[in-house]
């Protein structure tokens, strides 16, 4: 299963802090990986960085099945009108390289989104940058 399912507002200010080095390939996307509340099963946190900025922001609602650092035109004029829109989602299918964003009040059909894909390569371990939620070492 490749599918993710995320806030596309969430997504597109964790984007703010995409790299633009090519050398540092790897920093180009948004790293999304699982951080599972245990009461819903759900959460994924969206992590980007540039080497001098770090947005960590984290999605309670989203679900991810593994880590990936994902890809695509983060200057979309798509994804401008995002926060704005409550109730989006975005769901990001990487087999077929493709998303589609969905707003869930309404019965419109979804629409596509610009191509997405991911992106092979180690993500920074930015753990080590990050406050402690209480006090302790992060996970």
């Amino acid at each position: 299963m490749t599918s993710f399912d995320l806030n596309p507002a969430y997504l597109a200010a964790a984007a703010t802090c995409v790299s633009s080095e090519e050398t540092r390939y790897y920093m180009k996307g948004v790293f999304v990986t699982p951080h599972t509340d245990p009461q819903t099963g759900k959460g994924v946190l969206m992590v980007a960085t540039d080497g001098h900025r770090l947005a960590a922001i984290y999605d309670r609602e989203g679900t991810a099945p593994r880590s990936a650092i994902l890809s695509m035109d983060w200057k979309s004029k798509a994804l401008k009108p995002v926060p704005r829109v409550a109730g989006c989602r975005l769901y990001v299918d990487l087999g077929a390289k493709q998303a589609k964003l969905v707003n869930p009040d309404y019965s419109d059909e979804p629409f596509a989104v610009d191509m997405i894909s991911e992106i092979d390569g180690t993500f920074p371990d930015f753990w080590r940058v990050l406050p402690a939620q209480d006090g302790g070492e992060s996970p």
